[in-house]
């Protein structure tokens, strides 16, 4: 029995699948071991499952759901026969139908071909014991809702037995019913029977109701220390019987932030994931997918409910599960994809500038022929590009920036994580960013994750480093039309869990499937997302899950001064670390990089005068200066280098220059 609950969504309401034409996500599936709740054919007796925990925190809601979306199922031939149902002792009928129509539960399917024709929900019993809201209308009721007479008597087992059995037979006699059991039957709540301790009572009962067992018995409690009717040793002998035990909870976390979560207890008969999972009750959205709401006149219709909400993309209301960090931690750590993720990587030769793609793992035109060999003028030779340049395992890309790959001895490293940390205003986004407007010239699609930056504060600044010689010689002079390049996630400052945001990050690699991404600014956690400051795993999967799903990624932090490095675990999952610090050194008013001696000098720059000016001129100026922190398997070329803004034509700063810095050239002390 698959639950249905909380699938992913794309913008315009497409599913994001597992794998290539696998079943969508969901997220409360994905927790147990077989993506579902799982009855061995071999048992002789529904499968219980018990919902525990105290009242208002969704139990009711949880049962009530699953048997929504497996009328919707069936309704639509996507899985077998499971109708359901219900049994409320707390509520009536009719306010609880009245409730799920709030969320957005249809009461009617939607006539598709191949489709049955039926009604989703059903109260079959109104106070009078009479069959009421089913009228005539064709099809078979797949999901039905009754309640007992008298709810605060607290009516006896053998009470409740008859109306439940007296609701279903008077449901088949007015309905050609294709079932004459339910698959499904949801008990809610056990707390109203008088003598609810004869479980096995109770049980024979149940059984003895229809001519076939149900599949799956839901049972719902209220946990004991709200309800003190209810013994804590008798709550304990249900979960002691319960073969799938389930507590929905909540509780007040980092300055009192209220959270309702779920815990899969125990799974008798499979696997499931441990921890607590979050959850949200959400309400109804307003727009409905491809219809509605557009971004401008001919934009497509989006599912948008909130942009820089945790839930960007929801077909109805009703409880939200959010995936684990453990969990996708522990997935991806043993390098298994949680979405079906295919990045587009540009053929050679293929990008806007012609040959911007030509020597992905070659130093630049003007570095050291280390790799390339060398021509009768001493400049490197470029070579044929592979397809294992991208794709190989030692694959690489160009730094965004002259003389980076002679910096760190090496090209950006494909499908992981390169750390930018530093000093604040060291222009640590700008060269992040210029490694985006790389990836968008070269035909790739991008991802930008912004903790300081509204996406109109993001496109504002690469529009501005597109007035760089660099990309209008490569003729990319504005951002490509597409709106989706960079897909920018702005995540609004406050009460934001680790959950929800690694909900938008999977939800958009799996729509847009990017080759790049810049998680800008995480020093801003601290100061204003206490809850993903609070989680010392939240980078590491973030990390680990780009670089599973093949996307090659920079992370812009700030370091103190003399204190450790921001981010919890950034420095030790990125395979390159560049830092990012003021320094105030003799610096000449007109420099150039020489031309490239070859790997000999090149590589080992003592004595070797790297720079080239007319006139020595001693001031001492404040310059970043960047070092080549860690690098894969030690490989540091020149290991430091000044970082400076580029003019352009125009006066104005866009993009950036680097000049190396032998090791003879002395620093003074850094500028805090």
């Amino acid at each position: 029995m698959k639950t249905f609950i909380s699938p992913l969504l794309t913008s315009v309401g497409d599913v994001v699948q597992r794998a290539k034409d696998a079943p969508p996500i969901c997220w409360l599936d994905e927790f147990l071991e077989d993506a579902e709740l799982k009855r061995p054919i071999s048992l002789n007796r529904p499968l219980i499952v018990l919902l525990s925990g105290p009242p208002g925190a969704g139990k009711s809601l949880l049962a009530q759901q699953m048997c929504y979306n497996q009328a919707h199922a069936v309704c639509n031939r996507v899985q077998g026969s499971l109708p359901s149902l219900i049994i409320t002792s707390e509520t009536t009928s009719t306010a609880l139908i009245h409730n799920l129509a709030k969320l957005g539960f249809e009461q009617r399917a939607v006539a598709q071909a191949g489709a049955i024709p039926a009604r989703y929900l059903y109260d079959t019993l109104d106070q009078n014991g009479n069959l009421g809201r089913i009228g005539n209308h064709v099809g078979a009721p797949v999901m039905l809702i009754t309640e007992i007479n008298g709810i605060t008597t607290k009516p006896s087992i053998s009470t409740f037995t008859r109306q439940v059995k007296d609701a279903w037979d008077k449901a088949l006699d007015n309905q050609v019913l294709m079932f004459d059991v339910p698959s499904i039957l949801v008990v809610d709540s056990l707390n109203v029977f008088s003598d609810v301790r004869s479980r096995r009572k109770l049980f024979r009962a149940i059984r003895s109701l229809f001519p076939r067992q149900p599949s799956y018995l839901f049972l719902v409690l209220d946990t004991p220390e709200v309800e003190p009717s209810i013994s804590p040793a008798l709550h304990q002998d249900w979960e002691f019987i319960a073969d799938v035990s389930i507590r929905v909870d909540y509780a007040y976390g980092t300055g009192d932030y209220f959270a309702r979560h779920f815990e899969i207890v125990k799974a008798r008969l499979q696997g499931h994931v441990l921890g607590k999972h979050l959850v949200k009750i959400v309400k109804k959205p307003d727009i409905s997918p491809r219809h509605g709401w557009v971004r401008q006149p001919g934009a497509p219709g989006r599912l948008v409910v909130d942009p820089e909400g945790a839930m960007p993309y929801i077909e109805s209301g009703g409880l939200f599960v959010f995936p684990s960090v453990h969990y996708v931690l522990s997935r991806t750590r043993t390098r298994q994809q949680l979405v079906y993720a295919e990045p587009i990587r540009p053929a050679v030769n293929w990008g806007i500038g012609g040959d911007y793609t030509i020597a992905p793992q070659r130093p630049a035109e003007w570095g050291p022929g280390d790799i390339a060999p060398l021509n009768v003028q001493g400049a490197p030779v470029r070579q044929p590009v592979t397809r294992d340049d991208w794709e190989g395992p030692n694959g690489r890309l160009n730094w965004p920036v002259e003389w980076c790959y002679e910096l760190v001895g090496g090209g950006v490293l494909l499908n992981q994580c390169t750390a930018i940390i530093g000093h604040r205003g060291a222009r640590k986004s700008y060269f992040a960013y210029q490694f985006i407007l790389d990836g968008i010239a070269n035909g790739e699609r991008t991802l930008v994750l912004s903790f300081r930056d509204d996406p109109e504060a993001v496109r504002g600044t690469l529009s501005a480093i597109l007035q760089a010689p660099k990309y209008v010689q490569y003729g990319l002079t504005a951002l490509p039309n597409n709106p989706n390049n960079p897909e920018i996630i702005y995540q609004r400052p406050g009460y934001v869990a680790p959950e929800e945001l690694l909900h938008r990050v999977i939800t958009a690699v799996g729509e847009h499937n990017p080759t790049r991404a810049v998680i800008n600014a995480v020093d801003q956690w601290e100061a204003s997302y206490p809850l993903l400051a609070a989680s010392p795993i939240l980078l590491p999967a973030l990390i680990d899950f780009l670089n599973v799903h093949k996307v090659t990624s920079m992370v812009v932090g700030v370091e103190r001064a003399g204190g450790p490095t921001v981010g919890r675990g950034l420095t030790s999952q990125a395979e390159v670390v560049l830092s990012f610090e003021y320094c105030r050194i003799p610096w000449p008013p007109l420099l150039r990089p020489r031309a490239s001696h070859g790997p000999v000098e090149d590589s080992f720059a003592h004595d070797v005068e790297l720079l080239q000016h007319q006139q020595m001129w001693p001031s001492t100026s404040p310059k970043v200066v960047v070092r080549a922190r860690r690098v894969p398997r030690a490989e540091a070329g020149f290991g430091r280098a000044v970082l400076e803004y580029l003019p352009t034509a125009h006066g104005q700063a866009a993009g950036l220059v680097m000049h190396p810095l032998a090791p003879e050239y002395h620093e003074g002390e850094p500028i805090s």
